[in-house]
């Protein structure tokens, strides 16, 4: 919560980006594939300094520091998921058709006793 607010509320544009996830319905499916597109921006600024850095990093990037481009999307995409499912007490990910993070059943991300395995933890 932190680096959004110090982050990514100050970027031009983000709120566009939050309307466009609340009118595709990402607050009732997270998992729908649209839905991915806000966590990976929010994760490109927070990591390299603008929403989407590509393969060459931000333009204006410091060469060494911040010109990569931003590193774990997916893992990021699918714990920002399950935060979010968590938020609105939403069923855990189903492994269906437009859902990021890998396949299989199970909700991504940490599945408790910092036992983060490949990701994916197991459902009851």
């Amino acid at each position: 919560i932190f680096f959004w607010v110090t982050e990514v509320e100050k970027f031009d544009g983000y709120k566009g980006w939050v309307d466009d996830f609340i009118d595709a319905g990402c607050t009732e499916n997270p998992d729908l594939a649209e839905c991915d597109t806000l966590f990976k921006y929010a994760s490109g600024i927070v990591n390299r300094g603008c929403p989407d850095p590509g393969d060459t990093g931000c333009p204006g990037c410091i060469p060494g520091a911040t010109c990569d481009p931003a590193h774990n999307i997916p893992e990021r995409i699918a714990a920002s998921k399950q935060a979010l499912r968590a938020l609105f007490n939403l069923p855990p990910r189903s492994g269906g058709e437009g859902s990021s993070g890998g396949g299989g059943g199970g909700s991504a991300g940490t599945c408790g006793g910092g036992n983060r395995g490949n990701g994916l933890c197991p459902t009851a």
